[in-house]
């Protein structure tokens, strides 16, 4: 592995760490015994399915690696999965069904500002915390207390 790709695993391990943390703690903690849910939004297929599918790849990686080690307080990850196709009713109908459906503390995506940007108002009513790992939009920062970005403006 590349030092440049393992760079980006572990900066993938620490921002979902810190994601489920902040979001377990203002929650009032979940108390659960199987395994953490993570969602996930990206392009899978598209236009910019490439970005998708590697950022899929990466955060894969990332939690392999946190449950091999353990998982998160003795509990495992489980990453669901969504495709966005950097189209905002799409990635909108994903995130509801991670939402309402799946139950995920935690958001990782958009890619696409559009895609991210049609779920914020959402992730925020349901204190999901969202973070854009690929998102340029400067608003996407300012939607709410749960919304986060890693990506420059």
């Amino acid at each position: 592995m590349s030092k440049t790709v393992k760079i980006v695993v572990w900066l993938v391990v620490i921002i979902v760490v810190i994601a489920i943390g902040a979001s377990l703690s203002r929650k009032g903690g979940d108390t659960g015994t199987g395994p953490i849910k993570i969602g996930f939004i990206g392009p899978l297929t598209g236009d910019a399915a490439n970005i998708g599918q590697n950022s899929k790849a990466a955060v894969s990686i990332a939690v392999d690696e946190i449950n091999a080690a353990g998982g998160i307080n003795d509990r495992q990850l489980e990453v669901i999965y969504e495709d966005g196709q950097c189209n905002g009713k799409t990635a909108s109908n994903a995130a509801n069904k991670l939402i309402n459906v799946d139950k995920v503390p935690v958001i990782l995506g958009g890619a696409c500002s559009g895609e991210t940007s049609a779920f914020t108002g959402a992730s925020e009513q349901a204190k999901v915390v969202t973070l854009s790992y690929c998102s340029s939009v400067p608003t996407i920062t300012e939607a709410g207390d749960y919304i986060f970005r890693d990506y420059p403006s």
